[in-house]
């Protein structure tokens, strides 16, 4: 059965609006005869386009406050039927076949408390779209309402109710992934075990195809299951590479929500961070840490943008700018080419890092924790001014590539060693970057993601007149390292967490 002309459906949906009389509407003028169970049924009749109840077919009532309407085997059975095989039965049974079923499933929602949340999972719905799903060569199946339109548009007047079985696979296809996805979602919010993380799915409601990937030969998409935390306002669309720098980004300023702070990436490393007493002096030191690498970068800020901040970067070369909110007349002194995003960092969350890995996944929790002041001093406690700048090292290191160091004076990013072989050579990186753009390295602190594992990288800090080392500890060579530490008058601080970003 190549082609299926629509005679009757079942139309059996949570959100009842204006889109659902259209809908039924559009199948009442195709000579479409409409089966509705319970509420839709009546809000379909109340607007005076005629339907029938499913109860008309089951001589049965729902039951158990609604919990049971659709659950029949004459209902079931008139979506299972194959018109060619089950003919007999069919006509044994009375069984009255449906060509489409269209179904909106009740909106699961984590966030409602455990009674409300169980009332919320769809029995009957789910039921309904999985059947037409498996017998899609003779039904047309609709799981969602963001394909009502496509159904109106492309099936009932485009193609005066006739559907092929490609469209009908495709249909089918796309309801197993959805109910897979709805399914996950309820194990999440009910699953409790000590033993395993909390069920995952790479799956997602909303696939987009990216212009390209990580490079024009590879094909790219985002794949998520709710709206983003971050809302567009000019420039082109988004590639694979720009929404890794803004995950980058908006991790990395989630950290610093005390202080007006703002950071510049540059292929997913912080180049420039730094604090300010406004967003344009936040700015101006961050794009001051490295200015070389600013150029082309990608900006957050953790304040709205001003008319200082669009004095400053008028002569500037960016790609993106983020910022929690941007005035309109403010927005249109920016050229059309520059990418500008609004953003909502409370809706930005990182609670699992999924890889994939050959056929499988390697997946791990996000590395949320948050250094405030749980610092143990082997060599002498800082004044308050290098306690701070520890701190902010500190949550700045956590964002660069592993072997990561990052140096800082005066809560400014003055130097950075991302992505070494060896720990040494990333202080000499992160030192060398300094000295490049002219910082003054007496007294600054120096943050390491891992351990050192001989005293060669405090020496190499010593040299240039670092003072202070913020650094997890628990290598064998621990006591080596802080007794050559003492010895050079350097104080260091063990936080007991480790930060490896290796991608």
């Amino acid at each position: 059965m190549e082609e299926m002309k629509i005679k009757r459906a079942l139309v059996s949906v949570y959100h009842k609006d204006d889109d659902l009389i259209t809908l039924a509407k559009e199948l009442y003028n195709q000579g479409i005869e409409i089966y509705a169970s319970g509420g839709t049924f009546r809000f379909i009749q109340d607007r005076g386009i005629p339907a029938r109840a499913i109860e008309t077919l089951t001589d049965f009532n729902q039951m158990l406050g609604g919990r049971v309407k659709t659950l029949h085997p004459v209902v079931f059975g008139g979506i299972l039927a194959r018109r060619d095989v089950d003919a007999e039965e069919i006509k044994k049974y009375g069984l009255v076949p449906f060509d489409l079923i269209v179904v909106d499933l009740y909106p699961f929602s984590s966030d409602k408390e455990l009674d409300e949340a169980i009332e919320l999972i769809d029995i009957g719905g789910s039921a309904l779209i999985r059947a037409s799903a498996k017998n899609f060569k003779h039904v047309l199946v609709i799981p969602h309402r963001k394909y009502w339109k496509w159904l109106i548009d492309k099936v009932l007047i485009e193609q005066r109710g006739v559907v092929s079985l490609e469209q009908r696979r495709q249909m089918a296809a796309k309801t197993f992934y959805l109910s897979s996805f709805y399914d996950m979602r309820i194990a999440g919010y009910l699953w409790n075990s000590s033993e395993l993380p909390e069920p995952i799915t790479v799956g997602a409601e909303n696939v987009r195809q990216l212009r390209y990937g990580e490079n024009p030969h590879q094909r790219g998409w985002l794949a998520t299951n709710s709206s983003l935390p971050v809302r567009q306002l000019q420039g082109k669309e988004l590639s694979y590479n720009n929404l890794l720098d803004i995950r980058a980004a908006l991790s990395l300023i989630k950290d610093f929500p005390e202080l007006v702070t703002c950071a510049v990436f540059k292929h997913t490393n912080p180049c420039g961070v730094a604090v300010g007493s406004s967003a344009v002096e936040a700015l101006e030191r961050a794009w001051a840490s490295d200015p070389e690498s600013a150029f082309g970068g990608i900006i957050i800020i953790n304040s709205p943008a001003d008319d200082q901040v669009i004095e400053f970067l008028s002569d500037k070369f960016f790609e993106i700018l983020l910022v929690p909110e941007i005035d309109g007349d403010l927005l249109s002194r920016f050229k059309k080419q520059r990418i500008i995003i609004e953003y909502d960092i409370e809706r930005f969350t990182e609670e699992f890092n999924i890889l994939s890995w050959g056929d499988g996944l390697l997946i791990q929790e996000g590395d949320n924790i948050t250094l405030s002041k749980d610092i143990e001093w082997v060599n002498g406690i800082p004044d308050e001014e290098k306690i701070a700048d520890a701190l902010f090292a500190w949550r700045v290191v956590k964002h660069l590539k592993s072997n990561a160091i990052a140096i800082v004076k005066g809560r400014q990013l003055i130097g950075a060693g991302m992505g070494q072989p060896s720990r040494v050579r990333a202080v000499q990186h992160a030192i060398a970057n300094a000295q490049k753009f002219g910082f003054d390295l007496r007294d600054s602190v120096l943050a390491s993601d891992a351990f050192f594992p001989f005293p060669d990288s405090v020496e190499e800090a010593y040299k240039h007149g670092i003072s202070v080392i913020i650094q997890p500890g628990g290598s064998r060579n621990d006591k080596a390292v802080f007794e050559r530490a003492k010895e050079l008058n350097i104080k260091m601080g063990i936080t007991g967490t480790r930060h490896f970003k290796h991608l």
